[in-house]
């Protein structure tokens, strides 16, 4: 009888806290919600994110909805190509328990998602607003560096870069409505004003529009302040929303096992063209199933093999497939499809348009191919020599084993940056030329005691050196830390060209808020389609020559980049794997029409191209 009463007794026990804990969690519930009410000052990205930190649901999301669902697609986009000659078969590891598991995972965010999701629009209650007291990432909270992040501060095979462009960059912007695209692909957001709202996430007042900001001559150091702190604050708060460790932009990091970018072509379905093909009609039924066409060499063989092609349907009577395709050219850390060998600037990699000749294809050739309608793009990488709208270079993104380190580091609140200006390459050859003038123009202006600090740092500052406290698992110096930190304190990054114009330390500077200095083309500055489109609305600022980089020149850039610049017209999207796997999708699917480059200026063009290769 008396074990009865105990039971009975805790039974009452139990449910008395059970109600409690339920009131509790209702409290904590409705505190996330009136922080995350949806009245447009909060992204729903951040709603989500908020609820489910408050409620304790152990469900990792992504913090935002691109994130998720280009998590999502990881194993819906897997590749079967079945024309390639084994490699990728034998490359691939599979690992059935883990797909299992990661699916089990996936299933559960989802649902965490749309749980979470449907009580946010349910909730309708006014609730006093709140502000995201979130601490920033200080020193401690950097993860010690780990086996796969070694390199030096400046990889020995880094391509810095020198790039043209104009005043202008031009943004690719749909030109056609948007039709509805398939579950797997998430369109590509290119209004300026659309994204802004989408990505404007803080409450803070001190992020200003542009219709709000003072012209520079009637802005006092206060209004300065403000906006300094307004794009640093949104910087630091996109990168956490936007960068982890599914989103950062490494296309290499699996090299070894499944070969260089495979981080890019594993979101895409497509067929393999090979060296030695002839024709593509034993093959007609596949291509036209596939949105992409794949290459790995120059854009010489699928032009012949198209053309070919196209000819035979028209002696058809256009009886064949189209085979509308958009084409993934071959991807090089230091040169891509529409780059060519510049004598002191750029490795040697050859003459884009002799290559062509050497391979059976004129310019004019290629450019036919690339303007027919049923050619709906082409990616490739790196800088180019032809200024055309359907050829569109991706990032190059960060060198192989960086990405852990550089991710902690991305997402530390910095606003009181103390440098103007910092200096961190290796010592050679054109650089040195560039690079020495500027200390002493720096010192002599301004007093200011430049240092190259590449592989130049240390504890005690004395002898050269940089001054450094980052500190490795060993206690000694660390490097990349020290890098990243350095970063971390200055405004601007010289980044002079490497073997190629598009380099990783780009990249690293734009993930960290500093602002690259790049050095203009003056040979193709007009006609570089990857300085125009590639890099455009972000923040980066250009110089004719290095010979003029001055604090002068800096301080009025930085007004006009910080001062002047709202600062979520900058699309950090750019900075995220899943912009430019996007960005290939919404072209394979019509959402955004790539527009045809006028066969006069082409012709134009092509026989400037001569002119100047000749030269």
């Amino acid at each position: 009888m008396m074990m009865g009463i105990k039971h009975v007794t805790a039974a009452v026990i139990a449910v008395m806290f059970a109600a409690q804990g339920a009131v509790y969690f209702h409290q904590e519930f409705v505190s996330a919600i009136s922080y995350a009410k949806d009245d447009g000052s909060v992204s729903r990205a951040r709603q989500i994110e908020v609820v489910n930190r408050t409620i304790g649901n152990k469900t990792v999301l992504m913090a935002t909805m691109h994130s998720v669902a280009f998590n999502q697609t990881l194993h819906q986009r897997k590749i079967v190509d079945e024309k390639t000659s084994g490699e990728d078969a034998s490359e691939e590891e599979t690992d059935t328990e883990a797909d299992l598991a990661e699916e089990e995972l996936r299933k559960e965010e989802q649902s965490a998602i749309e749980t979470t999701e449907l009580k946010v629009e349910e909730t309708s209650q006014e609730q006093p607003e709140t502000t995201n007291t979130d601490k920033p990432q200080t020193d401690n909270d950097i993860d010690q560096e780990t086996k796969a992040d070694t390199a030096d501060p400046e990889p020995k095979q880094d391509t810095p870069e020198i790039v043209q462009t104009t005043e202008t960059t031009q943004e690719i912007t749909p030109s056609s409505p948007q039709p509805e695209s398939s579950e797997s692909t998430t369109q590509v957001i290119n209004n300026n004003k659309t994204r802004a709202a989408t990505k404007k996430i803080s409450t803070d007042e001190s992020i200003k529009t542009i219709q709000q900001r003072k012209p520079l001559a009637e802005m006092t150091e206060q209004d300065k302040w403000e906006a300094e702190e307004a794009f640093y604050k949104y910087h630091n708060e996109q990168m956490n929303l936007l960068v982890n460790d599914d989103s950062i932009v490494d296309w290499n990091r699996e090299r070894r096992s499944k070969g260089k970018y495979s981080r890019w072509f594993e979101f895409f379905q497509f067929y393999q063209i090979t060296k030695n093909q002839k024709t593509l009609n034993d093959d007609v039924d596949q291509i036209d199933k596939v949105q992409f066409v794949r290459f790995d060499g120059s854009l010489c063989k699928p032009t012949k093999l198209f053309t070919n092609y196209r000819q035979e349907n028209i002696k058809a009577n256009n009886t064949k497939p189209r085979l509308r395709h958009v084409l993934l050219s071959k991807l090089n850390q230091d040169f891509g499809a529409f780059s060519t060998q510049m004598n002191g600037l750029t490795g040697r990699f050859g003459q884009l348009v002799k290559d062509w000749g050497k391979e059976g294809c004129t310019e004019q050739m290629i450019f036919d191919y690339i303007n027919h309608p049923d050619t709906l793009g082409v990616f490739t990488n790196q800088f180019q020599i032809y200024d055309h709208p359907k050829v569109l270079s991706i990032t190059l993104g960060l060198s192989p084993g960086r990405q852990n380190t550089l991710i902690n580091y991305s997402k530390v609140y910095s606003p009181n940056r103390t440098a103007l200006l910092m200096i961190n390459m290796m010592d050679r050859g054109g650089r040195r030329s560039a690079m020495y003038p500027i200390m002493a123009r720096f010192k002599k202006e301004r007093n200011i005691d430049m240092v190259n600090s590449y592989n130049n740092y240390a504890d005690d500052g004395k002898n050269g050196t940089k001054l450094c406290h980052e500190k490795d698992g060993k206690g000694d110096v660390n490097i990349k830390g020290c890098y990243y930190r350095e970063m971390l304190d200055s405004k601007f990054l010289m980044s002079p060209n490497g073997l190629g114009l598009d380099c990783y330390r780009h990249w690293e500077s734009m993930y960290l808020g500093i602002i690259p200095v790049l050095e203009r083309n003056s040979k193709y500055k007009n006609t570089d389609g990857w300085a125009k489109r590639t890099l455009a609305d972000l923040p980066v600022t250009w110089i004719d020559n290095y010979d003029n980089l001055s604090p002068e020149f800096l301080e009025a850039e930085y007004d006009r980049l910080i001062y002047q610049k709202d600062p979520t017209e900058y699309n950090f999207r750019k900075l995220t794997r899943q912009y430019w796997v996007d960005l290939a999708h919404s072209v394979a699917n019509g959402t955004l029409v790539l527009s045809s480059s006028s066969t006069t200026t082409s012709r134009r063009r092509l026989r400037r191209r001569r002119h100047d290769e000749k030269r």
